[in-house]
């Protein structure tokens, strides 16, 4: 299990792209898979829960 110390270390990295890509070199990554924390929405409507969806897909891809 990561430490206190470890989670406070990376908190903003996951955040700022520029931050991630630091940690990401120092560490010799080249790729990070990037995706919403699982959240299930079966409390929404089809059509609400399918927005829902499509502006956090596409929140992700102008993150990347």
């Amino acid at each position: 299990a990561a430490s206190h110390a470890q989670i406070e270390s990376l908190l903003g990295a996951p955040f700022d792209p520029a931050e991630r890509l630091a940690v990401m070199d120092a560490a010799r990554i080249d790729v990070q898979v990037v995706s919403p924390m699982p959240v299930h929405h079966d409390w929404a409507e089809p059509d609400l829960a399918r927005r829902y969806a499509d502006t956090v897909i596409d929140g992700i891809a102008e993150h990347c």
